[in-house]
């Protein structure tokens, strides 16, 4: 397999694990706390990560770098989704970061965010995929906080709730959320696992960075609009957005994210494995056949922001979402990339993982 070299897993794995450097995750310290120490040695983790599907992602955000020198950095990110495990992880950059943007919640997911909405509203039976959802620009405002949501030109007054999972209308995505009302909407981002750790099992993983909604007016409060608008009030990380879509494409049961299979032992056969994966339903399967119906095969972008960036100017970051399910492997591809481009060229990238990691290679 070629280097992790300048990769998200060269932050992750790139740690002294004989000399104690830096402590591992509970999880992992879980499995190596039986084995006496001569045998903790980093090159017996086994990883998740498809050699074939590593490569050709080095490759694809490699040529991209190349090919656009207005992008700052790229990450992009293959997941098996029904077993959590990642394929490929994969971060290009031509500078120095102290963040990994696959794990650390820098980014604010607009339209890839919007589903988690849609999502309570179709499980509880508030809203149906035909739906109509006024889709105008509004201002909402309360003591403390004011946002206001606008629509692209040219768009209709309303959207059917199955048009707008697939659109750029904030207005509609912020009226969904707030038909769910606060309470149903966090506890769907806490089923969904995203008010804690992905329970991944390396250094790093965070929790996303939301707004709590426990005390959030149950009628017309901005920050639940927002959120669900998925403007202000929230930063994700890509593994965390990855992990959303791949819940629904799992048929709504969440399943822990991935990337240690286990601990080789010294003899070369046997392997400590890690700790089960939790497997908990969070919507019906309804819902999710439901959602996926829409999704499957659609490439969702947002233009996000670079909120770790110290610049005077803050750095636009294209973010690409895609869920893909012919074959045995449902696959989730997520992308992002940090410079002056556009939701083209973050599709296409996502477009071209895809075809590089097909479910036809049984990965």
């Amino acid at each position: 397999m070629k280097s992790f070299r300048r990769t998200a897993l060269a932050l992750i794995l790139g740690l002294a694990a004989a000399s104690h450097a830096e402590t591992y995750s509970p999880e992992v310290e879980a499995m190596l706390r039986p084995l006496p120490e001569k045998a903790v040695l980093m090159g017996n983790l086994v990883l998740t990560v498809d050699e074939a599907a590593q490569n050709a992602t080095q490759d694809i955000m490699a040529e991209l770098m190349r090919g656009d020198e207005n992008i700052a950095w790229g990450c992009g990110m293959v997941m098996n989704a029904a077993t959590g495990q990642l394929l490929a992880l994969v971060k290009e950059s031509r500078e120095e970061a102290d963040y990994d943007l696959a794990l650390a919640p820098v980014i604010v997911p607009g339209a890839t965010f919007r589903v988690l909405g849609t999502a309570a509203a179709l499980d509880k039976g508030l809203l149906t995929l035909d739906s109509s959802v006024e889709a105008t620009p509004f201002i909402l405002k309360d003591e403390e906080d004011l946002c206001e949501f606008t629509a692209p030109a040219g768009a209709p007054a309303a959207l059917s709730v199955r048009e707008a999972l697939l659109s750029d209308n904030a207005p509609a995505a912020a009226r969904i959320a707030l038909t769910c009302g606060p309470a149903l909407y966090q506890q769907t981002l806490d089923s969904f696992g995203l008010t804690k750790a992905t329970g991944i099992g390396i250094q790093g993983d965070s929790a996303c960075d939301l707004e709590d909604l426990t005390d959030a007016a149950e009628n017309g409060s901005p920050v639940l609009a927002a959120m669900g608008a998925g403007q202000e009030y929230v930063r994700a990380s890509l593994l965390q957005l990855a992990s959303v879509y791949a819940t629904l494409a799992n048929g709504g049961e969440r399943i822990t994210p991935r990337i240690i299979k286990g601990l080789r032992l010294n003899d070369g056969v046997r392997m400590l494995p890690t700790l089960p994966a939790e497997h908990r339903r969070v919507v019906s399967e309804e819902t999710a056949s439901a959602l996926c119906g829409v999704l499957a095969g659609q490439t969702l972008t947002a233009c996000s922001l670079d909120t770790e960036d110290e610049a005077e100017e803050t750095r636009p970051v294209r973010v690409a979402v895609r869920m893909e399910l012919a074959g045995d492997t449902p696959l989730i591809i997520a992308v992002a990339l940090c410079g002056e481009t556009d939701d083209n060229q973050a599709t296409a990238a996502a477009e071209s993982l895809l075809n590089n990691n097909t479910p036809n290679k049984n990965l």
